[in-house]
C-alpha cells in the first residue's frame, strides 16, 4: 500500500497511456479495413449514367481551331501570351445576318469592314457606325421629366409617371428633380444642396456706359505723318463732351479709361446721307488699374454706337425664391446676399463674367472660396418646394422677364378719341 501511495500519480498515467494506445490500434484497424469496403458491401442501387463521358482532347473540343475556321474574328489575338482565349470574355457589339435564310449573329465590325457575312458568304448592307446603347439608355426619360429612367428606378421613383419630379420625396424642401440636377440624395434629408447649388445663372446681360464716341479729327503731325498725337477724339461722357488724345484719360462710373488707339474710318458714300455724318471712326480704351492701363479689358467704341462694359452684369436667381421674376443683378466688384435656413444671411462677390462660356464667378465671403456658375438651359419650374411646402413658382423664360433688356420700355399709346 505504501508503495501504490508513493507511486500513484506514475500508475494512473500508465493506465492512461495504455489506454491510449489501445485506441490508437483499433483506429488503424477501423481505416485498414474502410479500404476493403466494396459498392457491393454497401449494398447501394446502381444509378444509370446520367453523362456520357467526354474526351476534351478531341478536335469537337478544341475552342481555338473551332473560332479560327468559323471566321468570327477579323484578328485573332495571340493566346500564348495570356494562356487563354481572352476572345471569350471581351464583350462586342453585334449584328444578325440580314439574309433570312442564315440570321446569325456576326460582330459589327466584320459587318462594317468585309460587309459579306463570314456564315453564309452573303453580302451585306453596310451597318454604318454601331449606336451606343449604353448612352442612350442612361439618357432614356420615358415620362420626359428631366429625371433619366435607370435613375428614377434606382430612387424608387415611377419612370412614367413626370409628376414625381416636382415632389419631395425626403422631405427637406427641395423637389426630386432639382437633387438630381445638383447630384444630392433624394432619399436622404440631410443630403440637401448648399447654398452655392440654390443660385441659377439666368443669364449675362449687357451693360451701357455713359459714354459715346462723337467722331475722331486726323491731325496730321508735319513732323512725324505717321504720327496720331495731334489727332483730336471727340467724346461724350456722361453728357458731357469732352476733347481727348491718344493717352489721355477719362472718368466714367468711378472707372478710369485710357484712349490706347483710334482708327479713322468713313463709311460708304453711297449708303450715307448727305445730312448724316460719313465718320465711322473706332477708338480703342481700357480702364486704368495701379497707374496701367489693362489692355486684358479693352473696348473699341464705334462713332454714334452703344459702349458696353467690358464685364456683363449677372442676373441671377434663388431657387428658393417663390417669386421667378424676383432676380439679382450685379457687376464684377458687386456683393450681394442671400438668406440661409436658419433666417441668416451670407454674403457673395462677383468675381469674373464670361460671356463666351456664360459663366460667372463667384467669392463666398465668409469661407472665401471661389466657385464658377453656370447657364443652364433649364431651371426646374418647383426646385424649392419647401419644407412647408410652399414651393417657388414656374420659372418664366429669361428673355420674357421685364427689364432683361437694355432698351427702355415704351408707354402703350392710347386710341385717341375722336
Amino acid at each position: 500500500m505504501d508503495i501504490l501511495k508513493q507511486h500513484y500519480e506514475k500508475v494512473v498515467l500508465g493506465a492512461l497511456l495504455l489506454g491510449f494506445v489501445l485506441a490508437l490500434v483499433y483506429l488503424l484497424q477501423m481505416v485498414e479495413s474502410a479500404r476493403n469496403v466494396t459498392l457491393e458491401d454497401l449494398q447501394f442501387s446502381k444509378q444509370n449514367q446520367l453523362y456520357e463521358k467526354q474526351d476534351f482532347s478531341q478536335a469537337d473540343h478544341n475552342i481555338d481551331a473551332k473560332l479560327g475556321t468559323a471566321a468570327v474574328w477579323e484578328v485573332r489575338g495571340d493566346s500564348s501570351k495570356l494562356g487563354f482565349n481572352a476572345e471569350l470574355s471581351v464583350p462586342m457589339k453585334s449584328l444578325r445576318c440580314e439574309n433570312t435564310s442564315c440570321s446569325k449573329i456576326l460582330p459589327w465590325v466584320v459587318a462594317q469592314t468585309k460587309k459579306v457575312c463570314p456564315h453564309c458568304g452573303e453580302k451585306l448592307t453596310d451597318p454604318q457606325d454601331a449606336p451606343d446603347y449604353e448612352s442612350t439608355v442612361a439618357k432614356l426619360d420615358s415620362d420626359g421629366d428631366g429625371m433619366p429612367d435607370r435613375y428614377e428606378l434606382k430612387m424608387g421613383f415611377n419612370p412614367a409617371e413626370s409628376s414625381d419630379a416636382d415632389q419631395d420625396k425626403d422631405g427637406d424642401g427641395f423637389s426630386n428633380l432639382y437633387e438630381f440636377m445638383v447630384k444630392t440624395d433624394p432619399l436622404n434629408a440631410k443630403s440637401f444642396p448648399a447654398l452655392e447649388k440654390c443660385l441659377f445663372l439666368v443669364r449675362l446681360q449687357k451693360k451701357t456706359m455713359p459714354v459715346q464716341l462723337l467722331g475722331v479729327t486726323p491731325i496730321p503731325d508735319k513732323a512725324n505723318p505717321k504720327s496720331k498725337k495731334n489727332w483730336d477724339i471727340s467724346v461724350s461722357v456722361n453728357n458731357m463732351r469732352e476733347s481727348l488724345t491718344i493717352g489721355g484719360e477719362f472718368e466714367v462710373n468711378k472707372v478710369r479709361y485710357r484712349v490706347l488707339d483710334a482708327i479713322y474710318r468713313t463709311g460708304d458714300a453711297q449708303s450715307v446721307s448727305v445730312v448724316l455724318d460719313n465718320d465711322k471712326s473706332e477708338v480703342v480704351i481700357a480702364p486704368v488699374v495701379n497707374g496701367k492701363a489693362d489692355e486684358t479689358h479693352k473696348i473699341t467704341m464705334v462713332v454714334k454706337q452703344k459702349v458696353y462694359e467690358p464685364n456683363h452684369l449677372a442676373v441671377i436667381r434663388d431657387v428658393r425664391e417663390s417669386n421667378p421674376r424676383k432676380t439679382i443683378r450685379k457687376g464684377v466688384g458687386e456683393t450681394f446676399e442671400i438668406k440661409t435656413e436658419d433666417d441668416a444671411k451670407l454674403s457673395f462677390q462677383v468675381i469674373a463674367t464670361d460671356a463666351v462660356k456664360e459663366s460667372v464667378r463667384l467669392l463666398n465671403m465668409e469661407t472665401q472660396e471661389e466657385f464658377l456658375l453656370e447657364r443652364h438651359s433649364r431651371i426646374p419650374r418647383n426646385a424649392y418646394v419647401g419644407r412647408g411646402g410652399a414651393g417657388g413658382g414656374e420659372m418664366m423664360d429669361p428673355m420674357m422677364m421685364p427689364g432683361m433688356d437694355d432698351q427702355p420700355r415704351r408707354k402703350k399709346s392710347r386710341p385717341r378719341r375722336n
